[in-house]
């Protein structure tokens, strides 16, 4: 049988490693996104309407830093080179406070997370049932959300609100992740005039 010298077998080892090391480091990484504010005008009046936004509960198959995305065959595909940057509850209640901010101009618009806490007149607060982009070139939100105000009471029945937006060129997750950003300023918007009634009935 031949064998390869000491020497030989050295450097081929050493050569493998090489390529394996080489291999690794020139594989695609993830790319990590956020949630955009999307084309969203300021309001054209100052307002002094405070409330604090959140926080919003996700079902479990969103509460990872995946993309997820819908199949029609009822499946969730997992996108392991998509990812969110930060835990996607908090992205969400921070992106949805800058839009009601901003459409209600006030600088008094809070985002809550389960580590802040504001003392503010109104809170609104929910659970998403759905937050993701589907084959069909869609993105959906369906949300149950309420108002309450500082001592707990709800001053709006919780009900459960459906928007849908369409991503435009399906195959790049840009235009998805923006699409979620459109529906978000959908329901940005019902929240405002929410506001803006218990504000100045």
């Amino acid at each position: 049988m031949n064998r390869l010298p000491a020497l030989e077998r050295t450097v081929f080892i050493a050569l493998v490693i090489v390529l394996a090391v080489s291999g690794c480091a020139t594989s695609p990484g993830p790319v990590y996104y956020t949630l955009p504010v999307t084309g969203l005008e300021a309001a054209d009046s100052v307002t002094d309407i405070a409330a604090e936004i959140g926080p919003f509960d996700l079902p479990e198959y969103l509460d990872r830093p995946q993309i997820v995305t819908a199949a029609p065959d009822a499946t969730l595909r997992l996108d392991e080179f998509h990812r969110w940057l930060e835990p996607l509850d908090e992205i969400f209640v921070r992106t949805l406070a800058t839009n009601v901010g901003r459409q209600l101009g006030s600088a008094r618009i809070f985002a809550r997370t389960t580590h802040t806490r504001f003392d503010a007149p109104a809170r609104v607060r929910g659970s998403v049932l759905r937050f993701e982009t589907d084959s069909d070139g869609r993105a959906v939100l369906d949300v149950q959300w309420a108002i309450v105000d500082r001592d707990g009471n709800i001053t709006r029945p919780g009900a459960r609100s459906s928007y849908a937006a369409d991503i435009g060129d399906a195959a790049n997750m840009t235009a998805r992740v923006r699409a979620l950003g459109v529906v978000l300023e959908k329901f940005s918007a019902d929240i405002a005039d929410e506001l803006r009634a218990r504000a100045h009935p």
